[in-house]
This record gives C-alpha cells, sequence and structure tokens, in this order.
C-alpha cells in the first residue's frame, strides 16, 4: 500500500473528535481518568458539557459534565 493512502481513508481519533475541547491531563490527572474516576468541575477547569481529555499527546477519554452531581463522568474511554 502507498504511503498516504491510508491517510486518505482514515481520520485519527483526535482529529475526528475535534468538536470537543482538549484538556491535556497531568500524571495526577491522568491516573484517575486511567481509573474512570469522576472528577468535579475544579480539577478541569472547563465550563463545556463534553470534554476530551488527552495524555501524553493521545486521546485517553471523553467525560461529559453531570449538572445533577456537579461534577465530570466517563462518557466514553479509548484504549489506545
Amino acid at each position: 500500500m502507498e504511503a498516504g493512502i491510508v491517510d486518505k481513508y482514515f481520520v485519527s481519533l483526535d482529529d475526528s473528535l475535534a468538536q470537543y475541547p482538549s484538556i491535556d491531563l497531568s500524571d495526577k490527572l491522568w491516573q484517575l481518568v486511567g481509573n474512570g474516576v469522576f472528577l468535579d468541575i475544579d480539577e478541569l477547569q472547563s465550563t463545556e458539557n463534553v470534554v476530551k481529555l488527552k495524555y501524553d499527546g493521545e486521546v485517553k477519554a471523553l467525560y461529559q459534565f453531570d449538572e445533577q452531581k456537579n461534577q465530570y463522568r466517563p462518557y466514553k474511554m479509548f484504549l489506545n
């Protein structure tokens, strides 16, 4: 297969989720997110409903804000 052919038909996970604001995780937050821990609003410092969480340059999860609980909860976790 020629170089560039794959890029023509496949989009990276990060690009396919470009509509969500991205947050780069610290080592401490990655330890929590990697275990699916709910996060308080002040831990992510975001006001968005859904956020894309990245660690070490890779998308690891989408977290969604729960207004009743006032915290972010895992919406989708990615194994990569």
